[in-house]
């Protein structure tokens, strides 16, 4: 991620020559939140990194399938037959939904509207959306601060060495280890050997079985 915000630039957009597309993701639903009113600001602060894949939250409805495309100007969705996008520079909210991969937008005059991409690429849309913006406001260097803090927490919080358990604390199948498993196999071919073996002989030797009476 530290990478990417550093030095990602985009390519060309064929269509529009003065954009660049960060990022293009199949398999987005167009989604609508009519009824959602805590849209937080625009800003260009990145969300913990997470992989939400839960169902969509109470208000949102999910719409068609189209690819959902990234630009340094815009977020488009392209639909089956029609197009939406949602404007950088007219942005008034911007919300990252923790339980799905759901992201709403807001433009003046409107309600909250978004994309449902694949959970997946939820933490690269999420950060590819958040640089972008970062790029209109000619702030690329907060988000790579970000990240840095990130990774400075990380290295800070590792988790520490676990517990030892004592032999009074294994369950009771823990008893049967493999070399356990072995050494009981072991010992009871031996005793088959010794044992069952003299038990088959004498089953199967003549001599010690009584003589057959036959009658007429």
């Amino acid at each position: 991620m530290r990478s990417i915000a550093a030095s990602f630039r985009g390519q060309p957009d064929p269509a529009f020559p003065d954009e660049l597309v960060h990022l293009t993701i199949p398999g987005t639903r167009l989604v609508e939140a009519p009824r959602v009113v805590d849209m937080p600001p625009v800003t260009a602060v990145l969300p913990p990194p997470v992989m939400p894949a839960g169902n969509p939250p109470s208000g949102v409805s999910v719409g068609v399938e189209g690819v959902a495309i990234v630009t340094s100007r815009r977020l488009r969705f392209l639909g089956p037959g029609f197009a939406r996008e949602w404007p950088y520079d007219v942005l008034t909210g911007l919300k990252d939904d923790d339980r799905a991969p759901i992201t709403l937008l807001q433009v003046a005059g409107a309600g909250p509207s978004g994309v449902l991409v694949p959970a997946a690429a939820a933490n690269r849309f999420r950060l590819h959306l958040r640089l972008a913006i970062a790029d209109t406001a000619g702030n690329r260097a907060g988000v790579v601060a970000q990240i840095d803090q990130f990774i400075g927490w990380h290295q800070t919080h590792r988790p520490g060495p676990a517990a030892k358990a004592e032999p009074h604390e294994a369950p009771a199948w823990a008893w049967w280890t493999k070399g356990r498993l072995i050494t009981a196999a072991v010992v009871a071919g031996l005793v088959f050997c010794c044992c069952g073996g003299k038990v088959l002989n004498q089953a199967t030797d003549r001599s010690a079985l009584p003589a057959a009476t036959y009658h007429r």
